[in-house]
C-alpha cells in the first residue's frame, strides 16, 4: 500500500514537471516575442523622422509612423512601410510626376524598383541598409 502510494506520488510529480516544462517553453516564446517587439520599437524610434541619403547620390529616405518618403532624384516619393525586427515591407509607393534629365529619370526608376523589392533592414548608428534581391541600398544619416 505504501509502495503504491509512493509510486502514485512520484508519477504525479513527474507529470507535473513535464507540464511545468511546457509552460516554461511557452513563457520563453512569449518573452522572446515581447523582446523582439521592444527592439523593433527601439530601432524604429532611433530612425523615426530622420533623413538619410543614399551613398553617392542625392536620393533620400525618411521613415515616420508607418510611412516612408523621400526624394528619388527628380521627384518626391511616398508609401507605406511595416517593420518587424529586421523584416521590412514597403507597399503602395507613389511619386510626383516631374520630368528631368534622362539619366536622372532612369536612376530614379531603378531606385524605386529596388525599393519595391526590399525585405530586410539593418539599422546602425549613422546608417540604414535596405536589402532585397538587388545590391543593398545604404543610406547615411544627414
Amino acid at each position: 500500500m505504501k509502495k503504491s502510494l509512493l509510486m502514485i506520488t512520484l508519477i504525479g510529480a513527474l507529470l507535473s514537471g513535464c507540464t511545468a516544462l511546457e509552460k516554461t517553453s511557452e513563457t520563453t516564446d512569449k518573452v522572446s516575442t515581447i523582446s523582439k517587439t521592444a527592439q523593433t520599437m527601439l530601432d524604429m524610434n532611433s530612425i523615426k523622422g530622420v533623413e538619410y541619403t543614399l551613398e553617392g547620390s542625392d536620393i533620400t529616405v525618411v521613415f515616420d509612423s508607418g510611412k516612408i518618403y523621400g526624394f528619388s532624384g527628380v521627384n518626391r516619393y511616398f508609401g507605406v512601410v511595416e517593420i518587424e525586427g529586421d523584416k521590412v515591407t514597403i507597399d503602395n509607393v507613389a511619386s510626383t510626376m516631374m520630368a528631368g534629365e534622362t539619366a536622372k529619370m532612369e536612376s530614379e526608376a531603378e531606385y524605386l524598383k529596388k525599393l519595391a523589392n526590399v525585405n530586410k533592414i539593418v539599422i546602425e548608428e549613422n546608417s540604414i541598409s535596405l536589402l532585397g534581391n538587388d545590391k543593398p541600398l545604404k543610406f547615411i544619416k544627414k
